[in-house]
């Protein structure tokens, strides 16, 4: 699992990466929300790795995109913010 979790870490953070490089070179470019999907990710693989204080920090990181986005509606709970990338990655899986 321990393989796994570095593997996912450094996919997720390659995403991380590239969307935010994007959101720097392209001030048209609105990814907060990719953003904040990428870390809510990112906190998933921290929490099966074992990892509590970086899938906090993960979270933190995915808050702050997504308040960017959703200023002024009720902050989502980790667990909401969880099961919305698992809505999201069944959905494209289905496609």
């Amino acid at each position: 699992m321990h393989a796994d979790t570095d593997h996912a870490r450094q996919a997720v953070m390659l995403q991380i990466q590239l969307l935010e490089r994007l959101e720097s070179a392209d001030k048209t470019f609105a990814g907060d929300l990719e953003v904040a999907k990428a870390y809510t990710r990112l906190a998933m693989v921290e929490e099966a790795g074992g990892r509590p204080d970086e899938e906090q920090r993960a979270l933190a990181q995915a808050r702050a995109h997504y308040d960017r986005v959703h200023s002024h509606s009720k902050e989502p709970t980790d667990d909401e913010m969880k099961k919305a990338i698992k809505l999201w990655d069944g959905a494209a899986d289905r496609f």
